[in-house]
Formats: C-alpha cells, structure tokens, sequence
C-alpha cells in the first residue's frame, strides 16, 4: 500500500510504478494510458475448458451447497450460456468456485475417512 503521492502525481496515474520502470522501457510504455485487459473467459469456458467447467458446475449442484441453488434453474442458465445464447460468465464462475470447494471438501472429507 503506498500514499497518494506515490500513486498519482501532476494527473498521472501509476507515478511510482512509471519512476521504477522509466529507464528500462520505451516511453511509448511507460506513458501508454492504463487500459483494461481482455481475457477470452467466454469462449475458453465454451470451449477447451467446457468440460471442467461442467463437471464443476455439477459439483457445485450436488455437492455440499446443493441447497443454495434452485437447480433446474442453474442447469437452464449454464446450458443458455454454453450455447451462446447468454454472455454472462460472473455467475458461471461463481459455479465453478463453488464447485472446487465442493470438491475440496468432498476430498478432505475422504482423507479423514480413510485416515481413520
């Protein structure tokens, strides 16, 4: 955490960050505005990462917080986003989370039955 003054300084955002890295890149970078990062989230979770996404959105579906969802209705919004008729992935990656912490405690769970 730094003070202001190292954050923004004569309007310009990032001050502290453009001092460290002045001399070692070309001003074009170390001016360049700041400006958001794209991911293709939607298109990999359609795709290469559909089958992951899915066994985890089941998990979170039947695991221990089955009863947080209403889920006909989760299955309905994951299959309208898998096929493309919905854009939004915030809620599908709140699925898959709470699908790994599922499987996280499906598998300490496990652990301590067979350890005991």
């Amino acid at each position: 955490r730094q003070p202001a003054d190292r954050k923004i300084a004569d309007g310009t955002g990032k001050w502290l960050l453009r001092q460290i890295v002045a001399d070692r890149l070309p001003c074009t970078v170390v001016e360049a505005p700041k400006r958001p990062l794209q991911t293709p989230q939607r298109e990999w979770l359609r795709g290469p990462l559909l089958p992951w996404a899915s066994e985890l959105v089941d998990e979170a579906l039947n695991g221990p917080y089955a009863d947080w969802f209403n889920a006909p209705l989760v299955r309905s919004h994951w299959d309208r986003f898998r096929k493309g008729q919905s854009d939004n992935s915030f809620y599908v990656w709140q699925w898959i989370s709470l699908g790994l912490t599922a499987r996280l405690l499906t598998s300490r769970d496990a652990m301590t039955r067979g350890g005991s």
